[in-house]
């Protein structure tokens, strides 16, 4: 097929005598993209951040996490991205753009970002996309959408996260996990121009060029494992917070203890921010969730927060 928006008659004849035939008369081929008016053009978007298609292609996808946060300035959900060069085959590179749309429980839009770019200066190298919005406690759904403005070529990313209350005494934010990789460059989503604060990457500070974020299902291999984990912890000075970590696998439900040696504990605002290493070698393949539980002595406050991580050989 090739897109010309026009009608394409079907004849379907049949030898065999004694047949009835029930065919349609033809079809219609989409129109080139270049010739979609501005209001096709935004409704293909939302036909593809609401449905992770159109009505005439099934785009790639590629992975896409939700961190929670609140740094003192109220809770802010981040989406975040890692794209790599497998996923851009087929972008002619010279015009695309990233839309990061945020919808709330009751589908109705609370952010939408984007950023236009020339692909070509980044060849060789991950492309990760964040973008940002101040959140209310809730279910979010959380949708990036790369589009070709020449083409109409596509791909979409999807998660959903939850923002809890954060009033609690003693939090525990999204971990973000990380393994050897890079180099990355980093892009972020803008609204009108406006882009989002990276305090987010101070909050999760890591080298690029040495390190790459694990985002959703992407698999592993046996190794060290890095993960950041934000938490906020009510006098802060007087607390006696300890940290442990398990495995569930996903398949059984059962439970493993996750070896970990703490690299560095660093400190942002009211935040602080811890670093952990993982040694994979013992885990068998496999889809887990890692849980990271904390405890204050002081105040005997209680947190814990989740990750998935697939473990492959």
């Amino acid at each position: 097929a090739a897109p010309d928006g026009r009608f394409h008659e079907v004849k379907v004849e049949v030898k065999r005598k004694g047949c009835q035939v029930r065919a349609q008369r033809g079809y219609f081929d989409p129109k080139p993209f270049k010739e979609f008016t501005p209001l096709e053009k935004e409704l293909q978007l939302f036909d593809l951040a609401l449905n992770d298609r159109t009505s005439f292609s099934l785009p790639k996808t590629f992975p896409a996490a939700a961190l929670f946060t609140d740094a003192g300035e109220g809770a802010r959900l981040m989406t975040v991205s890692r794209i790599p060069g497998e996923a851009r085959e087929g972008f002619d590179g010279k015009n695309v753009e990233f839309v990061a749309l945020v919808f709330d429980d009751k589908e109705n839009v609370v952010s939408l970002q984007r950023t236009a770019t020339d692909l070509s200066r980044y060849r060789g190298r991950d492309i990760v996309f964040s973008s940002g919005l101040a959140a209310k406690p809730g279910t979010y759904k959380c949708r990036l959408v790369i589009r070709d403005l020449d083409t109409g070529g596509s791909a979409v990313g999807s998660t959903t996260a939850f923002v809890p209350d954060p009033s609690s005494g003693f939090v525990l934010f999204s971990p973000l996990l990380l393994v050897t990789g890079g180099p990355s460059v980093n892009l972020d989503g803008a609204v009108k121009g406006t882009s989002e604060p990276r305090a987010w990457r101070e909050i999760y500070p890591y080298d690029a060029t040495k390190f790459r974020p694990v985002i959703g299902d992407e698999a592993v291999g046996a190794g060290k494992l890095v993960a950041i984990v934000p938490y906020k912890v009510r006098e802060a000075n007087r607390a006696q917070v300890s940290f442990s970590a398990h495995l569930v696998d996903s398949a059984t439900g059962k439970s493993r203890p996750a070896v970990y040696e703490p690299l560095a504990r660093l400190r942002h605002g009211n935040v602080e921010v811890l670093v952990l290493e993982f040694a994979l070698n013992d885990v068998p393949p496999g889809r887990y969730v890692l849980f990271i539980n904390g405890s204050d002595k002081t105040s005997r406050g209680l947190a814990s927060a989740h990750v998935p991580l697939t473990v492959a050989r």
